[in-house]
């Protein structure tokens, strides 16, 4: 379930980010190079993949949670 709560949200709500010097493209604003301004293309900006990984495993506790009882 983790897994797969990971991949959707990855996949849809992950921000994602282009370089406007080089066009590189990167999941993290600030690992690039210094003086490069990236630019978000794609999903939210606060949802990081740590946040991706930590709703993740969220879901999937609150799933075992409800399951054992």
């Amino acid at each position: 379930l983790g897994s797969s709560v990971d991949t959707i949200l990855g996949a849809t709500l992950q921000a994602r980010f282009r370089c406007v010097t080089c066009g590189a493209r990167s999941e993290d604003p600030g690992d690039h190079a210094p003086g490069h301004g990236m630019r978000r293309i794609s999903g939210m900006t606060w949802m990081t993949n740590s946040m991706v990984n930590l709703v993740s495993a969220l879901a999937s506790g609150l799933v075992a949670f409800l399951l054992t009882g």
